[in-house]
């Protein structure tokens, strides 16, 4: 009975589990399509994925985490926050640092940052329209998993196993469903027969 119960409750939560995490990874291809901005616009939010030290003890390499839309006036200090920057060679880059300081000037609000590492702020002084998100929360290292993923060679084959593994766990569970489907018979009323007899003697 226990046995019978488990199956019954089992399956079902399968099927759920396998359903949750196709969803998943849907809403992340997703939400992966748009810019920053725009996803920040549509959903609220956007993940990202640490790939430097400068936040280590707060944000390690590797970490999986989301910032949150924001209004940038609310912002305080050691608030952590997601910003534009040009590099050295004018490619926009997307960093994440502490809220060091803020400032108004000619009616355009300034900030300052700085790094987890280190007690210098930052050189450079971020206008508020380069400022994209805030901080929200972290998921340690799984962001190392991910990058591997979204690597062409592994994204072409992880799609290719999950869809064969989906695949094969539909199989299973229909072959499953099948075999434990009643079985209709036909039930034969012997008092029937002798007259099906005389019905076909009369007929030769």
């Amino acid at each position: 009975m226990a046995s019978l119960f488990a199956n019954t409750v089992g399956k079902p939560m399968k099927k759920l589990i396998y359903n949750s995490i196709i969803m998943i990874l849907i809403v992340y291809i997703i939400i992966q399509l748009f810019p920053i901005r725009k996803s920040l616009e549509i959903f609220g939010f956007k993940q990202l994925i640490v790939i430097s030290e400068s936040m280590t003890g707060v944000l390690d390499k590797g970490d999986f985490f989301v910032i949150e839309d924001v209004d940038q006036q609310d912002l305080q200090k050691e608030d952590i926050i997601s910003f534009f920057i040009e590099d050295d060679e004018e490619h926009r880059v997307l960093v994440t640092h502490f809220v060091a300081d803020k400032f108004w000037h000619k009616n355009q609000l300034y900030f300052r940052t700085k790094p987890n590492v280190s007690l210098r702020w930052d050189n450079w002084v971020i206008p508020e329209a380069d400022i994209v998100g805030k901080y929200w929360f972290r998921i340690p290292k799984i962001g190392n998993v991910i990058l591997q993923i979204r690597h062409p060679i592994f994204l072409g084959t992880g799609v290719t196993i999950l869809s064969m593994l989906g695949a094969v766990y539909l199989i299973i569970v229909d072959h499953h469903e099948r075999k434990h489907e009643p079985i209709a018979t036909e039930v034969v009323d012997e008092t029937k027969q002798p007259q099906e007899r005389e019905r076909h003697e009369e007929i030769i």
